[in-house]
């Protein structure tokens, strides 16, 4: 929640980018997160619009600072993975321009992006690539924006609609928008010359701002080494201040060295490096870390560490490479039958039997399909169980649905595009039925395989003796980047088989720690409980595990606050009624309106596992002394000062983010009780006190009128919050904003 430390970011990413010659860097994502599901979370800035449209703008400036041109992304309303391509996010007026335009407003005009990029799905029934009013209206016209307008990756789809709603650029090769298409579109008069000339100004005029039109200019600077040392410090030092402390029982953490003599490192994740959610933003680092490694790192020779996977809770990429199938004469493969058309039904296009179900196709269709409509296969067969206790499943798909039937049992939900489920099974065949229906043009997978559940129990009846004798225990769980990632949404909960890890592990020591991997919020009430300490390191990176090593031992005091609020069960979440596409009409109506994440919890007063900017220290912090004024200007006010004591009342230095909450007292329209309006990290060494001042302008007290069609701030009184979350908030304050004169 740190501006300075989004700048850093932003910048750092940059210097990157010259390394290697790069103009344009596709990100900042600053869709908001509505649900837990959303498989992209990972890649985004939290619930609250004005947080993620100030840190996205900051992170924007430092991009920019380097000569590199940022996007931001995906415009509008793009918050779930589950059908992306086809789904309508059905959403008034104002909740658009409360909510989710007040991130890409922010960044357009504080952080003046260079480029936009469209959303995949629909908007109020319009794909976003042709959906003139949010390109043209909203984008150019209402907040000035100069820069050009790409769209998402294979998003276009028309010539005259696209061209006319604004879009500038259709990436990643022109379906739409090549030579020929437009040259018939002026032809036809339904597109003008000047409307093209637009087009080629507004990517000049981003070429001209950045100098890359000099031929003087060299973009790829050699004095920026690809492995930059500098780089590797800013990754370090976001982890160290991203990474949250969920719970900290009778104080097990910190545990420095000289207190340690065991550590017990268990579960997959902390034996294997994982960086990233999946999808387009998984970037390889050129060296990784594992916890297990960075925790052997920090607390040195004097310390034994005993290390054990104890599972596997991924065995899919071996799964789908040996699963075997035969069809109903006992043939090796499964029959399959593929369609032109995305429902399964009529005459075959072809028939044939396949080895196994195991395809990255991308963009290409397969063998014997012709023409280029969306297509759809059933492969049907039987499964050959030859051991004794359960089997499980593995599946994974993208740009389609995939429906998985076992012994008539419904094994996967299609809005899920990966996972792994489990099923008893006695020994024999077993019918199988896999029906894949294809929903947009862009990059098929489909795979599917089971094995023995057995096989993903490793060596844990050791990692459980190592935790009986351990001073400190460790515990890795977590998503990985098949089963949260782009192109699908996730699970709420953890693999089962790391949820018994941790109880059994708990069952054994009472010094355990949960390092939880993971893009958001998962269902902890099976597992919190019965462990000490709790860490959310997010998706790592590089060198985030180091980071965590270092709040663990002590070096380091963890100072991330949850940018969401984490609620106990998904049907607390306002937006959990309105996320799925329960009737099948492929629109998704926003019914949560304004009251997004904890508006939504402050509204009907339900207490979640963790509030927004939950996040605790290994010190305390005192709030005293708010002060508020209002300064007249030329309208009714021209600004709100605060001011506030922040004192650190414990023994070791640490960082404090505080936040402020705006509430408007009586309004004409319904309106969240609080509303985040600024945040100030302090840091600050023990007993050590600082008077933070910070000024608001008039538009954090308005709110959009869908009467009147325009911003109002209604006169009367507003109440001030300043505290570390959004429901503690020790500061309460009050001011009135008078009629117009």
């Amino acid at each position: 929640m740190d501006e300075k430390v989004a700048y850093a970011y932003g910048r750092s990413l940059a210097r990157d980018c010259r390394s290697a010659g790069i103009h344009v860097l596709l990100a900042p994502g600053v869709n908001l997160y509505r649900s837990p599901l959303c498989g992209r979370n990972f890649e985004y800035l939290g619930e609250d619009p004005e947080l993620s449209g100030l840190l996205a703008a900051a992170y924007i400036r430092g991009v920019q600072s380097e000569g590199v041109a940022a996007t931001v992304k995906h415009f509008t309303a793009n918050n779930q993975e589950y059908d992306r391509h086809g789904i309508s996010s059905d959403v008034d007026e104002r909740t658009l321009r409360e909510v989710y335009l007040r991130p890409f407003e922010l960044a357009v005009k504080d952080g003046r992006t260079a480029c936009v990029m469209t959303a995949y799905g629909l908007l109020n029934g319009q794909h976003c690539s042709e959906n003139r009013w949010l390109i043209k209206t909203i984008l150019r016209e209402e907040w000035g924006f100069e820069g050009w307008v790409m769209s998402d990756w294979t998003s276009v789809h028309s010539t005259v609609q696209t061209l006319n709603a604004g879009l500038d650029l259709e990436m990643p090769w022109a379906r739409f928008l090549g030579a020929d298409a437009v040259k018939f579109a002026l032809a036809q008069g339904t597109v003008t010359g000047a409307q093209v000339d637009e087009k080629i100004r507004h990517r000049l005029q981003v070429m001209a701002r950045f100098g890359w039109l000099d031929p003087r200019h060299q973009q790829l600077d050699p004095d920026i080494p690809s492995r930059n040392p500098e780089s590797e410090a800013v990754a370090l030092e976001v982890a160290r201040r991203g990474i949250v402390l969920l719970k900290n029982d009778r104080a097990l953490l910190p545990a420095p060295p000289a207190n340690v003599r065991r550590i017990a490192v268990l579960g997959h994740h902390s034996q294997a490096p994982i960086l990233c959610g999946g999808g387009s933003s998984y970037t390889p680092p050129h060296a990784s870390t594992t916890l297990l490694e960075a925790i052997a790192l920090t607390y040195g020779p004097d310390v034994e560490i005993a290390a054990h996977a104890c599972i596997d809770p991924w065995r899919g990429d071996a799964v789908f490479r040996t699963s075997a199938f035969c069809t109903a004469d006992g043939t090796p493969g499964l029959d399959v039958r593929y369609f032109q058309n995305a429902s399964c039904q009529g005459i075959p296009a072809c028939s044939r039997i396949e080895e196994r179900i195991d395809f990255y196709l991308g963009e290409k269709r397969p063998d014997g399909l012709s023409g280029g409509g969306l297509y759809s296969a059933i492969w049907s067969g039987k499964l050959l169980v030859d051991w004794d206790g359960d089997t499980d499943f593995y599946l994974e798909t993208e740009d389609g649905f995939l429906d998985v039937v076992v012994d008539g049992i419904t094994v996967f939900d299609s809005r899920r595009g990966a996972g792994r489920f489990t099923l008893a099974l006695g020994r024999g065949h077993h019918p199988v039925e896999v029906r894949f229906r294809q929903t947009q043009k862009g990059y098929v997978k489909i795979r599917f395989g089971y094995g023995a559940s057995s096989l993903s129990r490793l060596d844990y009846d050791a990692g459980l003796a190592a935790a009986r004798t351990a001073d400190l225990v460790v515990v890795g769980v977590g998503f990985v980047s098949q089963t949260e990632g782009e192109s699908h949404d996730r699970e709420f909960e953890i693999d089962p088989l790391q949820v018994a890890l941790i109880n059994d592990v708990a069952a054994v020591s009472d010094r355990v720690v949960v390092a939880l991997y993971s893009g958001g919020a998962v269902q902890t009430e099976p597992w919190l409980p019965s462990v000490r300490a709790a860490l959310c390191l997010w998706y790592p990176g590089q060198n985030g595990v180091l980071a965590a090593a270092e709040i663990l031992a002590g070096i380091t005091n963890p100072s991330g606050k949850l940018p969401f609020t984490w609620e106990k069960d998904l049907s607390d979440r306002g937006a959990n009624d309105f996320y799925h596409d329960t009737d099948a009409d492929r629109r998704v109506a926003y019914g949560d309106g304004v009251f997004v994440g904890y508006r939504h919890f402050d509204r009907q007063g339900i207490t979640p596992r963790f509030p927004f900017g939950h996040g605790l220290s290994y010190t305390t912090f005192a709030y005293d002394n708010l002060q508020v004024a209002v300064d007249a200007g030329p309208g009714r006010i021209a600004g709100i000062r605060l001011s506030f004591d922040l004192c650190n009342t414990g023994n070791v230095r640490g960082t404090e983010c505080a936040m402020v909450f705006v509430g408007d007292d009586e309004a004409s329209v319904p309106r969240p009780i609080r509303e985040l309006k600024a945040t100030a990290p302090v840091s600050l060494e023990p007993g050590e006190k600082q008077t933070v001042q910070i000024r608001l302008d008039e538009r954090v007290l308005s709110f959009w009128h869908p009467d009147a069609g325009r911003w109002l701030s209604e006169p009367g009184g507003f109440t001030v919050w300043v505290g570390p979350s959004a429901i503690c908030l020790p500061l309460c304050g009050r001011f009135q904003l008078a009629g117009v004169k």
